[in-house]
Formats: C-alpha cells, structure tokens, sequence
C-alpha cells in the first residue's frame, strides 16, 4: 500500500507545471507514467478528478498533432476504467477553460484547441453521463462547436463533423443527447449545435428526435435570436444554414415570418442582418412572400445609418436570390436606385451589388 501511494504521489507531484513542459519526449514520458498507474491499480475517484482537471492546461499549450494524441489517448483509457467519474472530470474541466469563450470571435488558431476539447468530451460521453449531467456535457459541446464551425477551417470542421456524427450513431447516446439538449437555455452557440444535430437526423431518417430538435431550434431563432437586443454575428447566422434549409412554407409563413417583421419594425438596426443571412439560408421559393417582405426591408433603404443601408441591400439582395426570376427582377428594380450610393464607397469590397443576384 505503502509502494503504491508513493508510486502515485511520485507521479502527480507538480504534475499541472511539468504538463507544460516544450518537449514532446517529456510529454511522452510524462502520459507513460499515468498510463503505467492508471492500469497497475485501482485508483481513488478524487485522483482520477485531479488528473483530469489539470490535463485542461494542454488544450491551448499543445500545438502538435503527437502531443493532442498523447492526451486524447489517455482520456480514452481513464474512460475505459473510471467511465462516469472520467466524464464528469472531463466536462467539469472543460467548461472552466472554454466557458468564457461562447460569445467570442472565431478564428482558425482557436478553432484548435476547441476541436481537441471536442474530442475528449465525445470520447468520453456515455448513456449514464448524458443521463446525469447532460446539459453540460452539452452546452460544452456547443460552446466548442460554435467556435470551429464559425472559424472557416475546413480542416477541423471536417474532423469536428465526423467526431460528433460518430457519436450520434449510438441510437441510445442520441436519444439522450436529444433529451439534453431541449432542456438547454437557448442561445447561438446551441443553435449552431442543434442544426449541426438536425441535419445528422434528416440524413439518419431519424423522423422522431428530428422533429424535437427542429421545433426547438425554431423556438430559439424565433424567440431568442431574431428577437435579440443586440446584433447576433452573421458568422455565427451562416452555421444555421443546414436547420433553415429543412424549413417547409408553412413553418417559414407561420412561424418566422411574422417575428422577422415584428423584429425588423422595432429594431431594424439590430435584426436585419440577422434576417438577411436567414433568408439567404434558406431553400425556399419566397417569391409569394415578396411583396410583404420588400416592404420590409425598402423602409430602411434612406436610414441615416451607413451600416443599415448595407444590411438593407443585403438583405433585399438575398430575398430576391431566392424568388423566382420574374421576382428577382422586381427586386433588381427596387434596390437599383440606391446602386450608386453603393458602388460610390470604396471603403467596401463588395463585387457590384448586380452580379450577386
């Protein structure tokens, strides 16, 4: 007994410091020795809780694909020994480092970290964890996946979508997942989530949990974020695209439409770039719906506000990209007045606002 607590004191002492050393033969070494302990004893569930709170001290320090691999690696067998501590462990940490990050600028470097965080939380999710801590194993998620689908690296996109559709293969493990994830608050970064989720369902034919987190999804778009007091990034807008396009007329008639135009008389400012990238989103005929909504955006066209004529034309621009060509022509004649104004701003690198129509 004696033996094996100094084994492991010997083995965690300074462990968070000695985790950020620059050599990947340390970090090797280091993921030997815990791997070595790990399957030579049974170990405390507050040890198993301490190992994995520090390991989150690699996510933005390990660059390299080796090093990521050592830790996911190592995840994978606490998970295999220590399933439902491991999982709590994981998300607890995580959420501690990515937790300030949902409202945050995504970029291609931080698109890095966040995939190797998604990694180990899916690597590590089980039926029991979703079953007793589902909403923050899935709010981590959607915090991280916000990031890498906003980013534009195609790369860890790829890699992201195949992580979490393998994950929702487990009919079990989605049915929960589906569970959790409608309990969630609403808010952008479970949007980008659900339509990442939505859009598996729809390929999957999976009818039932389809229909769940599709009028979830609606909610949240109808009663969060075209509603929002503050501009909601169209970065983040464009990640809905894969929900939008399964949107039928009657649920676009019904149920978006009317809050778009409630949203747009009382805050245009605010909602129409937000209504814009929805409608551009979108794979729906809308030339039955023209007339009310070019009334819509046409109110703003002479606004004083630079960056409310911009969003106006954009958004007039992607609502005649989805009408009919006699339609688009109506909307070509509406925005053509406010062409020159346009086109006279050098500051903006807009091709001509004709060629994208």
């Amino acid at each position: 007994m004696m033996a094996g607590d100094s084994k492991v004191a010997k083995c965690l002492k300074d462990l968070p410091l000695r985790l950020q050393t620059p050599s990947l033969l340390i970090r090797k070494q280091i993921f030997q020795d815990l791997t070595d302990l790990l399957t030579s004893q049974d170990l405390p569930d507050n040890i198993i809780r301490g190992v994995c709170k520090v390991l989150s001290v690699t996510l933005l320090r390990y660059q390299d694909a080796a090093s990521r691999a050592l830790v996911l690696d190592f995840v994978r067998l606490c998970v295999s020994k220590y399933p439902l501590v491991t999982s709590k462990a994981v998300h607890a940490a995580l959420l501690d480092s990515v937790g300030g990050w949902r409202q945050t600028a995504a970029t291609k470097a931080l698109a890095k970290p966040c995939l190797a965080g998604l990694a180990w939380s899916c690597a590590v999710v089980t039926q029991e964890a979703l079953g007793e801590e589902g909403k923050k194993i899935v709010d981590v998620q959607a915090i991280v996946a916000s990031v890498i689908f906003s980013s534009g690296a195609m790369k860890q996109v790829g890699k992201a979508t195949r992580i979490m559709e393998l994950m929702w293969t487990n009919q079990e493990i989605q049915d929960k997942y589906v569970e959790a994830i409608l309990t969630l608050d609403p808010s952008i970064n479970i949007a980008i989530l659900g339509s990442k989720l939505v859009a598996f369902l729809a390929a999957k034919k999976s009818d039932v949990d389809m229909a769940k987190v599709k009028k979830f999804l609606l909610d949240v778009l109808t009663k969060t974020i075209l509603p929002s007091k503050s501009k909601v990034s169209v970065v983040f807008l464009k990640q809905l695209s894969s929900f939008l396009r399964l949107l039928a007329h009657e649920e676009f008639k019904t149920l978006l439409l009317p809050v778009m135009i409630k949203a747009m008389l009382r805050s245009p400012e605010i909602a129409l770039s937000a209504v814009g990238s929805i409608l551009a989103s979108m794979f729906l005929n809308l030339s039955v719906y023209m007339s009310d909504q070019s009334k819509m955006f046409l109110t703003n066209l002479r606004s004083k506000e630079e960056n409310t004529r911009e969003d106006e034309i954009e958004g007039t621009l992607a609502l005649g990209r989805q009408c009919s060509i006699h339609s688009r022509s109506c909307v070509l004649n509406l925005v053509a007045p406010f062409a020159r104004t346009r086109s006279a701003q050098p500051s903006h690198s807009y091709p001509p606002w004709w060629t994208t129509l």
